[in-house]
């Protein structure tokens, strides 16, 4: 743990390389601490666990300030007078936290400078567009006042003030150059020496403007009042200005303000402007940086803002301005992922490494849930993620490029339970283990091979011709049939069914697998004991039409209300150290009804809605008919206590998702936001996560919660997990329905309930399907089931009904 523990450390990017530098000189103390304090990992009060959180608190920039040596000093401290006191430790926080706040002055001063240097630009830029709106100025005025004297301005407001007779002085020189562009007031009126005094002695005292420049704009300045000289001329209105002047551009930059005026109507872009204009101050983000040809990610504040949000200042970990962007510029970076939303809250440093312990031993036992205890090879759902890898891995392929030929194999057992019912399960086991050494003989480290069932197998071979598939099929089918098993004195000789089905086009896995499938079943329905190709065109065609027939009635069916909600539990379980009450909760599940108004699985009407990008026309149907349902029917949603709805990859993609959740939650203002919950799926495309973790950011700042589905099923989970900002995680059911016996799926199901929970999630389990289930997850300590046995899904309309008890449960 500590070696996992300091490889976080090493790698962590919040820190600095001198804070990683120091951190490391502690790991031999810390190994000695977790070995006889084992509370260190556990309690947050540990003295040696605060002292190395706040440790990566101090700000070290290089290894030779004050603050480094300081740190240093306490580090050797430890490591000279560290034995067993823990005490050591806490008279060293105590120190430690004197320079911290030594250190949290300087960042509070640091913020202060910045936000005082804007505020006073910001104060100079509107009385600016005041004076200066629609005016037309020369050139030569419009460069000197945007370029020179609106700096001057800002550097004697911070110096002097707004009461100040400097103040007033400066802007009285101003205002004679206006009056004398307008011509308003007789020249002869207009003390030009005075003007030129002024302006004189305000370029004189500024550091900024060389000699060389400062001789030519007194020239200039002097030609305009003596001679009245108008070269070319520019006017701007009031927001126009303010945008120039704010983002530092000339007014005499014709062709700045065509840029920051630059209309923009891609959707997306337009989505993003809208989540920029939402940010508030305090909020932090991601921002990618290239430095020396690495991409780095660094986490900064936003600090300042200007009034119309044309500017946005961000600072760093110090306090320091670290970057300036127009509004342009934030929605580009929105847009290409450049910039992205961070959670509200920085985990300390111990925290964020346990974390990613965490998320390492989670990947640990994802890879060896993958594996088949019996016969050692890969299970399906791994199977089936290989498919889909390679299938990513085919359609990056350019254009006209030829994939190589790929084949699936389907092998199932022909009358396997002869074993099992006369000898038992244990020798089923290891006949099994048997036939899989059988088949894996003989093949190449790229084909994969999987138990696809309790007396199936399944294979990829790619590079394999229909012709070569064929002949190592018969060969499997021939070594099968040939294999004489014997037990307690018991003989068998059982044959195998086999299916093949070549893949000729990058298409939906679940396709595939059906075809091969059928072909197997095809094989036994002509005998048993052979092997059976079938053509993937004709099952294709056959789904792809029926698909079709499903894709033309879709729009029909949202907008005649062929479709229906029902209601399942998500019940808390018990557990008595739980400092938090939880509260029930129902998710909504879609109900397809065919032409006689007969209820029928959804599954191919949503498979047709995936293709054909109708789920944005169906999830806005749900959300209508729920939200409509509630308003109407207040008291059924106390009784439920709230509401999760299930949301596509495809509306999380639309860029008018989120002004139709603010459209249909202001019609329907009547439900509590904080009741709603948006369910999300780990599988889901999402095709722009950062855009996408935008929007649940801004849905959630609305008072929503949302939920991350299926979790678990894939390595991606973690990195999911990690991009999305969910409340609720609920632990994909193929590791909830067999945890009664099975070690592996309960240790999988602890480590992400462990996971979830230190990050301050809920859990809950799906797909719970007894009572035995049910006491195995309070002793985990997860927090929601839901499943048929807690309770089986109701109709939404027949809710009330059942649960006042005039109506059967169904």
């Amino acid at each position: 743990m500590i070696k996992r523990l300091f490889a976080s450390i090493e790698n962590d990017y919040w820190l600095s390389d001198p804070a990683k530098k120091l951190l490391s000189l502690l790991q031999i103390p810390f190994l000695k601490v977790s070995l006889r304090h084992k509370d260190f990992f556990e309690s947050w009060s540990n003295p040696a666990r605060i002292l190395i959180n706040k440790l990566a608190m101090v700000h070290l920039e290089n290894d030779t300030n004050n603050f480094y040596r300081k740190t240093h000093s306490f580090i050797i401290f430890i490591l000279k007078n560290y034995n067993d006191d823990l005490s050591v430790f806490a008279k060293v926080e105590k120190v430690l936290s004197e320079l911290l706040q030594i250190q949290s002055d300087k960042f509070k001063k640091n913020i202060k400078k910045v936000i005082k240097q804007w505020h006073a630009q910001q104060v100079v830029t509107t009385e600016m567009a005041n004076r200066l709106s629609g005016q037309m100025m020369p050139l030569v005025i419009a460069d000197f006042i945007s370029e020179q004297w609106f700096s001057i301005l800002v550097s004697t407001y911070l110096k002097y003030g707004k009461e100040s007779h400097r103040w007033r002085q400066n802007w009285q020189a101003l205002d004679i150059l206006i009056m004398t562009m307008t011509k308003e007031v007789n020249d002869e009126l207009i003390d030009k020496e005075a003007v030129l005094f002024i302006v004189k002695q305000a370029l004189k005292e500024s550091t900024t403007i060389s000699r060389e420049n400062r001789n030519k704009t007194l020239h200039g300045i002097a030609s305009f009042l003596d001679h009245g000289l108008f070269d070319d001329e520019v006017a701007y209105d009031y927001e126009d200005i303010i945008k120039l002047l704010i983002n530092g551009y000339s007014l005499a930059d014709k062709q700045a303000i065509i840029g920051l005026n630059k209309e923009n109507a891609d959707p997306l872009f337009v989505a993003n402007r809208a989540i920029a204009m939402r940010m508030n101050i305090n909020d932090f983000v991601l921002f990618k940086q290239s430095n020396q040809s690495i991409l780095k990610s660094i986490r900064i504040q936003l600090t300042w803002m200007s009034d119309a949000r044309n500017v946005f200042v961000f600072t760093d970990k110090a306090g320091k301005q670290h970057a300036v962007f127009n509004l342009n510029e934030v929605v580009s970076m929105l847009s290409n992922g450049q910039l992205s939303q961070t959670r509200d809250y920085d985990l300390p440093i111990l925290e964020r490494s346990l974390y990613n312990i965490l998320g390492d031993v989670h990947d640990d036992m994802a890879k060896e849930s993958t594996l088949d205890d019996v016969s050692g090879l890969i299970n399906q759902k791994e199977f089936i993620s290989k498919m889909h890898e390679m299938f990513d891995q085919r359609s990056q392929l350019e254009v006209g490029a030829n994939n190589s030929a790929c084949v699936i194999c389907h092998i199932d057992i022909d009358q396997f339970s002869l074993i099992n019912d006369t000898c038992g399960y244990e020798a089923g086991d290891y006949y099994i283990s048997q036939i899989s050494q059988i088949i894996k003989q003989n093949f190449a480290e790229n084909v994969i091979i999987a138990r696809y069932g309790i007396d199936e197998f399944i294979l990829l071979l790619p590079e394999y011709s229909q012709t070569k598939a064929l002949q190592i099929a018969e060969e499997k089918r021939l070594a099968i049939s040939e294999h004489h098993f014997k037990w307690d004195e018991k003989e068998f000789a059982l044959t195998a069914s086999i299916g093949l089905v070549s893949i000729t086009e990058e298409n939906e896995v679940d396709v595939y697998l059906k075809a091969v499938v059928t072909a197997t079943t095809i094989a036994k329905e002509m005998g048993r004991n052979r092997v059976h190709y079938i053509e993937y065109d004709a099952i294709e065609l056959n789904h792809r039409q029926e698909l079709q027939i499903w894709a033309t009635k879709i729009e029909q069916m949202v907008n005649d209300n062929m479709l229906d909600i029902r209601c399942q539990l998500l019940q808390p379980l018990n557990n008595e150290s739980r400092e938090i009450k939880l509260v029930q909760h129902y998710e909504m599940l879609l109900l397809v009804k065919d032409d006689n108004d007969k209820f029928i699985p959804p599954a191919e009407f949503i498979e047709a809605a995936e293709l054909y990008n109708k789920m944005v026309d169906v999830d806005r149907w749900v959300i209508r008919y729920v939200l409509d349902w509630f308003s109407k029917n207040p008291e059924q949603l106390a009784m439920m206590g709230g509401i999760a709805i299930n949301l596509s990859g495809q509306s999380l993609n639309d860029v008018n998702f989120y002004p139709f959740i603010v459209d249909i939650f202001a019609e329907f203002s009547d439900i509590p936001h904080d009741l709603i919950c948006f369910e999300i799926t780990e599988t889901m495309a999402i095709h722009n996560v950062s855009y996408a973790t935008n929007i649940i950011h801004s849905i959630k700042e609305m008072g929503c919660k949302f939920a991350l589905d299926d979790f678990g099923t894939g390595l991606s989970s973690y990195a999911y997990l990690k991009n999305l900002p969910v409340d609720y995680l609920k632990i994909d059911g193929v590791f909830i329905k067999d945890i009664v016996n099975n070690s592996a799926d309960r240790a999988m199901v602890k480590s992400i309930n462990e996971i979830g929970h230190f990050l301050g999630m809920k859990t809950v389990a799906e797909y719970v399907e007894n009572e035995e289930i049910v006491t195995v997850l309070e002793e985990i300590g997860v927090d929601y089931a839901q499943g048929y046995g807690v309770e089986k899904p109701i109709l939404i309309s027949e809710f009330m009904a059942i649960k006042n008890g005039l109506e059967t449960r169904p």
